[in-house]
């Protein structure tokens, strides 16, 4: 993950994410932190066997206390965290894969295709974007209007996207969106590694993030040399308090 310098600036990235410290990320057992901004869901992340997990600040004393008797990999699993939080538990989204890769971490992938979007392939970003539904596309992370993109045509068809968010910074996070008649044929991997090489070229450490039970995106990850840093699970929460 880039040796020292990289590991470093992924643990600054978690502490900002979760509002902790990054001594926090260092210390075995389990953590409850108040998040200082207004949240309407808790973020649990397990790393090794640091488990730290951000909730609304009225939230703090009774999910510490729910957790605090439990091994992190005990309290990490979402019936523990909805037990927590009661009926102000929603959704829960995870277990999620969180990657990161740095110079020394990349995998040559398949570049041929792959080249940047503009303006002019808004057209075919959209109907992309309708092809693979609201739901993928907002796990993406694809904004139009935000560059880099990189996409991959088949056909005149565009079969996959690629993209970085917070390009520029230490750590760059890659989402990829591929059409769900083309998956399979290395489309996504194709713009991913395009993503990536993007992102470490800069000087960024890439961080690519899917469900787990998503095997074949995590597959992606792995092929291009990504290497687990963390699982995440994340709660909806209603505006009920503890």
């Amino acid at each position: 993950m880039g040796g020292p310098t990289g590991l470093a600036a992924i643990e600054r990235f978690w502490a900002a994410q979760l509002g902790c410290r990054v001594a926090d990320l260092r210390r075995p057992g389990i953590l409850v932190v108040a998040d200082p901004e207004p949240a309407t869901a808790a973020l649990a992340l397990l790393r090794s066997a640091t488990l730290v997990v951000a909730v609304p600040p009225a939230w703090r004393p009774a999910v510490t206390a729910a957790l605090g008797s439990l091994r992190p990999a005990q309290a990490f699993h979402q019936d523990r965290l909805r037990a927590a939080f009661g009926a102000a538990a929603g959704e829960v989204v995870g277990p999620a894969y969180q990657g990161f890769a740095g110079a020394g971490d990349l995998v040559p992938a398949p570049a041929g295709g792959v080249r940047p979007l503009g303006v002019a392939d808004r057209d075919a970003l959209d109907a992309l974007r309708r092809a693979a539904g609201e739901t993928a596309w907002e796990h993406s992370a694809i904004d139009p209007a935000r560059s880099p993109l990189f996409g991959r045509f088949a056909g005149g068809m565009l079969v996959a996207a690629a993209t970085l968010a917070d390009a520029g910074g230490p750590v760059a996070s890659v989402g990829v969106l591929t059409h769900p008649g083309h998956r399979g044929r290395g489309h996504g991997r194709a713009v991913a590694g395009a993503a990536t090489r993007a992102a470490v070229a800069a000087g960024a450490v890439a961080h690519y993030q899917t469900l787990d039970a998503n095997t074949p995106s995590v597959a992606i990850a792995r092929a291009l040399g990504y290497r687990r840093d963390a699982t995440t699970l994340a709660i909806r929460l209603s505006d009920q308090t503890s």
